[in-house]
């Protein structure tokens, strides 16, 4: 009987013991798996943000204004006098000319055409389309991404669209104080925001 105690005894010890190394290797995988997750989102973050200051870098932006961007994760990027558009791969003027200069539509792609702005020189009138895309009609006065720091919102903005009628006379034009749109007579004087196309922010994963 003393026998049969110490065998179950032994038996149960062994059990114990086998538990114990399987409940143990399990946290240890688990630890190991996590700590290789960790480490290589930690490594494309970090290839991301590399990606992103090159592609300023490459934008003929100084260090300066790289430093000056908080939040790389974030689609629009004030930077100085211009907001970029990491998404789209535009660069949009901003200074105080954007809503102070009003032409008619002839002049305003002269404009665009001969500013520089930012050591940049291949600005031009941006589509009805670009102009859209930084309408935000979740705001009112200005109707625009928060992003942008001047805007007019008592008159219409050119864009370089064409009406498909009587497209010699008249163009598309978008209002930043609500969003509205319409098509006007291109001898009108209206306020002018040149845009120009950057790096393509489209590439960083």
């Amino acid at each position: 009987m003393k026998y049969l105690i110490l065998a179950i005894s032994f038996t149960i010890y062994l059990f114990s013991q086998e538990l114990d190394d399987f409940f143990n290797s399990n946290i240890s995988s688990s630890n190991t798996t996590h700590s290789i997750t960790t480490l290589d989102e930690k490594r494309k973050e970090e290839s991301r943000e590399d990606k992103i200051d090159d592609f300023f870098v490459n934008s003929s932006i100084s260090l300066d204004s790289v430093s000056k961007v908080t939040d790389k994760s974030l689609r629009w990027q004030k930077v100085e006098n211009v907001v970029i558009d990491t998404k789209l791969g535009l660069m949009w003027q901003d200074n105080s000319e954007v809503k102070n200069i009003k032409t008619n539509w002839n002049d305003a792609k002269l404009y665009c055409n001969n500013l520089t702005l930012l050591g940049h020189k291949d600005w031009y009138l941006p589509s009805y389309d670009e102009l859209l895309s930084i309408v935000d009609y979740g705001r009112s006065k200005p109707a625009i991404k928060s992003s942008f720091s001047n805007v007019n919102t008592t008159d219409y903005y050119w864009s370089s669209t064409e009406s498909a009628i009587f497209s010699k006379f008249i163009v598309w034009i978008v209002n930043f104080g609500d969003g509205y749109t319409d098509s006007r007579l291109k001898t009108d004087e209206r306020y002018i925001r040149c845009v120009r196309t950057d790096v393509d922010y489209s590439k960083i994963k």
